[in-house]
């Protein structure tokens, strides 16, 4: 890879104001994304440059997203650069940094009547979705690149500090946790960014993740509180949910770990110290309680989110990381705070005399047709096909289905869920828990294969999130994911069978 890149946060933050300006002079051709938003991917090393020899900007990719899923938000380069291979090798760079660190895609929007679509698809990349044009907005095409993450449990992201075990996100069944910061939660009030702290209460009301604050959070509003005045602000905030208090004693040499690391030449005294020390105990909180992240646009925390990661296995993400920001139009769409559906998700079988509409459901997914066929079948008598159609209220949002396999064979996992509906990443956590709790069998370890279009990102990204990798005998059937899985305990008496049955599954599952 040519030196030429910059991706150290410390040397790329030097380019912000250059790469602003381009920004904006072709934003016609990009999008237009927020000021904050430039500033904060470079903090987080989500900003990458490339430079000539004189150090001016050649070209630089901004990307961010969620594991395991990167998205690109804008790549350029300059005209008299163009046709120098600077775009493809600054994706050949996204692409390593993603497989090492076991990334499942990158995703990219392009709007349609751009020369760029071609670039894409000699990347490799395909389209996965088109997006009609609204108002003032283009039609996009929604680009994907899947990436070869060979490992069959995820990788730096969820490591812990203690090496001797592997910190998967949470139980991955249940919505993901994080916290919230102050400064996002004034972003908010305040009306500070263009809607991305908004979109993240918006994605908590609407139960796509779960949003939490700390106690320390409360008291810090506290102290910039009147005394003796009603203050809305802080009502609110006691009534959001809220972790337990950890005791001082216990955090202490926590806190004073990540003071080194973040701030190792700040004084211990004065406003900033007080300031310093409350930001510390949000943090530590987080990390006490092991949720999955943490929402803040603090500038010393986002530099040092890669840090957090390896040494305490919390996610950094900043607003913007929650929202599709490339959008062709400056005025985006307002972000209206709504809990939209509070009816229970429901699970029931398949039955027969509705066959025809669950078909049709499927079809407007744009399911294969063998794939239907196969979701659908009802097999033997002695060993039926499991089949389950998902609902919120009267409203159709998902179908899966599965079987016991045979000796030798995988259990063959079906899952389409309509992922634009609300509450669809529910549906796909309650999808995947049946096909657990009855796709196993007692004291067998087995092989899930999963069908599941490579347009469902939400329902491969819950997957990844919970062991399944791709397959190495991937075959003809690209896009495919596996993972392997027992029922039971193991022993003395059955050790000898399951490490080679293990050792069997997991090579081939990559």
């Amino acid at each position: 890879m040519r030196e030429s890149i910059v991706t150290d946060p410390n040397e790329v933050k030097n380019y912000v104001d250059e790469i602003r300006r381009l920004a904006d002079a072709n934003r016609t051709a990009l999008g237009f994304l927020p000021a904050s938003v430039y500033r904060e991917s470079a903090m987080k090393g989500d900003l990458w440059i490339d430079v000539d020899r004189t150090r001016k900007v050649r070209g630089y990719l901004l990307f961010g997203g969620r594991f395991p899923r990167l998205r690109v938000s804008q790549i350029f380069v300059r005209p008299e650069f163009r046709r120098s291979g600077t775009a493809r090798t600054l994706l050949e760079k996204l692409r390593d940094y993603g497989e090492k660190h076991n990334y499942l895609t990158i995703t990219a929007r392009v709007a349609r009547e751009l020369e760029a679509n071609r670039f894409w698809e000699a990347c490799g990349f395909f389209v996965t979705d088109r997006i009609p044009g609204e108002a003032k907005r283009r039609p996009l095409y929604k680009y994907a690149l899947e990436l070869d993450a060979p490992s069959l449990f995820p990788g730096e992201p969820f490591h812990a500090a203690d090496s001797t075990r592997i910190r998967f996100p949470g139980p991955r069944l249940s919505t993901p946790s994080y916290v919230i910061d102050l400064n996002v939660f004034f972003d908010v009030l305040r009306n500070r960014d263009k809607g991305e702290s908004s979109l993240v209460l918006s994605m908590g009301l609407n139960s796509e993740v779960r949003l939490f604050v700390t106690s320390e959070f409360v008291k810090e509003l506290k102290r910039h509180a009147a005394d003796h005045q009603p203050d809305p602000v802080l009502d609110l905030a006691r009534s959001l949910p809220t972790l337990p208090e950890v005791n001082p004693e216990a955090a202490k040499p926590l806190v004073e770990g990540l003071r080194t690391l973040l701030w190792p030449s700040i004084p211990k005294t004065g406003r900033r110290a007080v300031n310093d020390a409350s930001d510390l105990s949000h943090l530590a909180s987080c990390i006490h309680h092991k949720v999955y992240g943490f929402i803040t646009r603090d500038e010393a925390i986002l530099q040092h989110a890669a840090d957090l990661r390896r040494m305490h296995g919390i996610s950094i993400a900043s607003p913007a990381d929650f929202s599709d920001l490339f959008d062709d139009d400056a005025a985006r769409h307002e972000t209206t705070l709504a809990i939209i559906d509070r009816q229970d998700i429901e699970i029931a079988d398949l039955d027969e005399r509705n066959r025809k509409e669950t078909e049709e459901f499927l079809h407007g997914l744009g399911v294969d047709p063998d794939q239907v066929r196969s979701c659908l079948e009802s097999g033997p008598t002695q060993h039926p096909r499991l089949r389950r159609i998902v609902s919120v209220g009267s409203r159709r949002v998902g179908v899966g289905s599965w079987k016991h396999p045979g000796p030798g064979r995988a259990a063959d996992l079906h899952l389409y869920v309509d992922e634009k509906q609300p509450n669809s990443e529910r549906a796909i956590d309650r999808l995947f828990l049946e096909s657990s709790m009855y796709g196993g069998v007692d004291g067998r370890l087995l092989r899930f294969d999963l069908h599941a279009s490579r347009r469902q990102e939400k329902t491969r990204e819950v997957a990844v999130n919970i062991g399944f990798r791709p397959p190495k005998d991937e075959g003809d059937s690209p896009g495919a994911l596996a993972k392997v899985s027992f029922r039971g305990v193991v022993g003395v008496g059955n050790w000898s069978s399951f490490r080679r049955d293990l050792r069997i599954s997991s090579n081939a599952c990559g």
